[in-house]
């Protein structure tokens, strides 16, 4: 018996079955009226959709150009001209009277705006193909969010159904597919410069019963009927765990020469409900380990209960590929996902992130410490303690209990800081204190109360990586693994943490240190930590403010997606730049320090602890007004 289902990347034609998504795909080329988006979880079949719709496209005439945007680019210039280039690349034949002129006109000088430049280009091409469209597939666009230009992008798509249209009956001719686990919305920046609302959703559901029993049909496999029931009643006809299923089970009729549905079970047991290693169970199981909101939900739904929930978490279960988007009522996709989402291992992950035996304190911030390993993150600490210690005018104290490991290993920090700052010094290499095994964020809990009785209190918690480890609970796929990674996310996750990001930039290091604090903020995001206060940093700035004029100078020459991010109208963010003091060769490698920029730390932390300034707060009425008038006059 020669075998049919192989590990095949791109299903052959014969064996395509086509989806409610493969009719709206062909309605939005027919009617090009508006984009379609398709939004869509992991293993569903959304390359094959794509693969599919291309087939159909093309073989009407029509020209179809597939863009993979998770290749970022610097620009928007860059990136639309990759566009261009990739619909010169694939179709030549179609296009090759006007790829000199285009490739021409972007090389003389005094070029025109992204937009125009592309505006140009795309009437070009649809110039020199009569009558047929052109469909332009965008894949990957939640790659987007992580750019500086995602707007323009989004931007220049709207405008082409509207004043491109205006302009140029050719644009009728074009439209867009968009293809991601972001809808656009969630990618713009500023919707009020680039609202995106004219897009058609398309989902990618399970196979109906009747599309499964065609999957197997077109597949030429010979099963008894209960075998293909017993398949789908395991799979509830979700296409890749038919596929994968379905070649299991063929595999075991090869070699047996017989199959039952017994046997099903079997196999089932044995591939998804064993080592829970195949996808797309593992990624499922990692989703839910890692979201506090979809495992409070998840309860009711592994009880078989079909539930209400808000269209936000509805979008979150279906984008996670536990449901299918169908109505107001959600159940999980089928049984292997019931079985490996069941309750013992839901209690397990709640019993393991119990364990750390976290205890929150919701009245107070949180500010959590983050960024690569030596971008100077214990440096900062030390030096706003030694400041608050020393040169504030008030008392600090410690909060910190004896019995939690966290509290001991945070007060223990201090101390160890204090012995280091006595002498106004910081030796630069650190020390670590705690070993693998009992790693954990140090959580250093003080109250700062100002000699000014008028001044209020400053409660707040610090939570920093004393050996700068962090690098071993790097970002992974959107998510911190590893053994350590419970530890981090009981912060992260735990619905009464309020946390405030410290974002340190190793300047040593700006693009790497850029990518790890955009995946830390997209995966903070997934959390729900939307709104929280940000602070980036740039450590050991006296090594590189020479070749800038600012701080913001620096941003925007090499951090362009963090100058963007701290834009974002929907949080409060800062830059700043920070230097500890001055590196001491003759006296071992230490630092004296310069507390100026701990200072301004400090008043920015107060701020986000207290919502008032800690200098007007110091003064009185007539303090405030004289320097009002003082201001005045020097404008004068």
């Amino acid at each position: 018996m020669t075998k049919i289902l192989k590990p095949y990347t791109i299903i052959p034609a014969q064996f395509y079955v086509e989806r409610e998504a493969d009719m709206q795909v062909k309605s939005i080329v027919e009617d090009m009226v508006r984009p379609g988006y398709v939004l869509v979880s992991r293993q569903m079949g959304k390359t094959n959709l794509l693969i599919n719709a291309k087939r159909s496209i093309e073989s009407n005439g029509e020209i179809f150009i597939y863009v993979d945007l998770s290749n970022t680019f610097q620009t928007a210039r860059e990136c639309f001209r990759n566009i261009i280039d990739a619909a010169l690349d694939s179709h030549l034949d179609r296009f090759h009277e006007v790829r000199d002129t285009i490739i021409t006109n972007r090389t003389q000088e005094g070029a025109s705006s992204p937009y125009k430049e592309h505006l140009r280009e795309l009437k070009e091409l649809l110039g020199t193909i009569g009558n047929a469209k052109i469909i332009i597939m965008l894949d990957e666009i939640d790659a987007l969010i992580k750019t500086a230009y995602s707007d323009q992008i989004f931007s220049q798509i709207r405008s082409n159904y509207f004043d491109s249209r205006v302009r140029s009956e050719d644009f009728y001719r074009l439209t867009y597919l968009l293809s991601g686990v972001l809808e656009p919305t969630e990618i713009i920046k500023d919707s009020k410069i680039s609202p995106f609302n004219i897009g058609q959703k398309i989902y990618l559901n399970n196979f109906t019963e009747s599309e499964f029993h065609q999957f197997i049909s077109k597949s030429g496999l010979v099963f008894p009927k209960d075998v293909i029931d017993r398949i789908y009643y395991w799979t509830n006809g979700n296409p890749r765990m038919s596929w994968d299923l379905s070649s299991e089970v063929e595999d075991f009729l090869i070699a047996q020469g017989s199959i039952t549905k017994g046997a099903v079970d079997q196999i089932v047991k044995k591939h998804y409900l064993t080592s829970f290693d195949k996808p797309p169970v593992d990624n499922i199981r990692e989703i839910v380990r890692q979201d506090f909101e979809i495992r409070s939900v998840l309860k009711d739904l592994t009880n078989g209960k079909g539930i209400q929930v808000s269209d936000k978490l509805k979008k979150k279960l279906y984008l996670a590929g536990i449901t299918d988007y169908i109505d107001d009522i959600v159940e999980i996709k089928n049984r292997i996902i019931l079985e490996s989402l069941n309750s013992t291992w839901l209690e397990n992950v709640e019993e393991e992130i119990k364990s750390y035996d976290l205890e929150v304190d919701p009245d107070i911030p949180y500010f959590f410490v983050f960024g690569q390993s030596n971008s100077g993150k214990t440096a900062m600490v030390n030096g706003l303690i030694h400041y608050l210690k020393t040169m504030a005018q008030g008392q600090l104290e410690i909060l910190n209990s004896s019995d939690k490991v966290y509290h001991k290993s945070g007060r223990d920090v201090l101390f160890e800081m204090s012995e280091d700052v006595e002498d106004s010094t910081f030796n630069q290499k650190g020390r670590a204190i705690y070993n693998e095994q009992n790693f954990s964020p140090n959580e250093i809990n003080l109250l700062f109360t100002p000699d000014d009785i008028r001044i209020p209190i400053m409660p707040f918690c610090l939570l920093d990586m004393v050996d700068e480890s962090m690098q071993e609970a790097m970002l992974t796929d959107g998510g911190i693994k590893g053994d350590r990674d419970g530890r981090v996310n009981a912060y992260l996750q735990h619905p009464d943490c309020s946390l405030v990001f410290v974002l340190v930039i190793n300047i040593d290091f700006p693009d790497e240190s850029e990518d790890l604090i955009v995946q830390f903020l997209d995966y903070a995001k997934s959390l729900g930590h939307t709104n929280n206060p940000v602070l980036f940093a740039v450590n050991k700035w006296d090594l590189e403010k020479e070749g800038y004029d600012s701080i913001i100078d620096y941003f925007q020459e090499k951090l362009p997606i963090l100058e963007h991010l701290r834009k974002d109208p929907n949080r409060s963010t800062a830059i700043m730049d920070f230097s500890i003091g001055k590196l001491s060769e003759s006296e071992g490698g230490v630092y004296r320090y310069d507390l100026k920029d701990s200072e301004r730390l400090m008043k920015w932390m107060y701020q986000i602890t207290t919502g008032y300034s800690y200098i007007e707060m110091g003064e009185s009425y007539w303090e405030r007004l004289i320097k009002s008038i003082k201001n005045t006059l020097k404008k004068i």
